[in-house]
C-alpha cells in the first residue's frame, strides 16, 4: 500500500510521517527529497494531522500528506484538525494505515510476557478497534471528502481524487485498509 502511495505522489508533497508500527515500511517505502519528509522521531501520538494543517498554512502551494495509523489517528483529535483546516483554508491529506488495532500497545505485551495468558491465546481486547470507524464519512462531516482504498492498485486513483479535492479547498481522507496485526 505505502509502494503504491509513495509512487502516486507528487515530488513537491510533503509527507508528514506518524505511522508507529508501520514507520520501518514507511521509512523503506516512502521516498522522499530533503525537506520533503517530516517525523517526531519518537512516539508522540496526535501531531501529524494537525501538524499537516500548519505545515500547510507554511506551504499553501504544496500538497500536504500525514500519513498515520488508525489509532494514532484517534489520538489526534481529528474532528477539530479536520475543522480547523477546512476553516483556515489550509487543506491536506490525510492517509489512515488502518488495521483496526492498537498493535503499539500489543506488542509490548507480546514482548514483555511471551508466554502469558493474552499471548498464549490472541487475545488482547484492548488493542482491538473493530468494528472500526468509517473514517471517510467522518472527513465528509467536516467538509472534506473520505476514500476507502483495499488494495494497492486502487491507491494512485484515490491520491489523485485527493489531491483534486485538496486543490478545491478541502481535505481529503484515505482510509487505506491494511491487514490487521497477526493476519500477515
Amino acid at each position: 500500500m505505502l509502494a503504491a502511495l509513495n509512487a502516486a505522489l507528487p515530488p513537491e508533497a510533503i509527507v508528514l510521517e506518524e505511522a508507529i508500527t508501520n514507520k520501518p515500511a514507511v521509512a523503506r517505502q516512502i521516498d522522499r527529497a530533503p525537506g520533503h519528509h517530516f517525523d517526531t522521531g519518537s512516539p508522540s501520538l496526535g501531531w501529524s494531522v494537525a501538524g499537516a494543517m500548519g505545515v500547510r498554512l507554511a506551504n499553501p502551494d504544496k500538497p500536504i500528506v500525514a500519513i498515520c495509523g488508525d489509532g494514532t489517528f484517534g489520538f489526534s483529535v481529528p474532528t477539530a484538525a479536520l475543522w480547523s483546516a477546512h476553516r483556515a483554508g489550509a487543506p491536506f491529506v490525510a492517509v489512515v494505515l488502518n488495521n483496526r488495532a492498537y498493535k503499539a500497545s500489543r506488542r509490548p505485551v507480546e514482548n514483555l510476557f511471551p508466554e502469558g495468558v493474552s499471548t498464549a491465546k490472541t487475545d488482547f481486547p484492548e488493542t482491538d478497534l473493530s468494528p472500526a470507524p468509517d473514517y471517510a464519512k467522518l472527513a465528509e462531516a467536516y467538509g472534506g471528502i473520505g476514500l476507502a482504498v483495499e488494495k494497492p492498485a486502487d491507491m494512485a486513483a484515490a491520491l489523485t481524487r485527493a489531491l483534486k479535492a485538496v486543490d478545491e479547498g478541502q481535505c481529503a481522507l484515505i482510509d487505506a485498509r491494511i491487514p490487521p496485526p497477526g493476519a500477515i
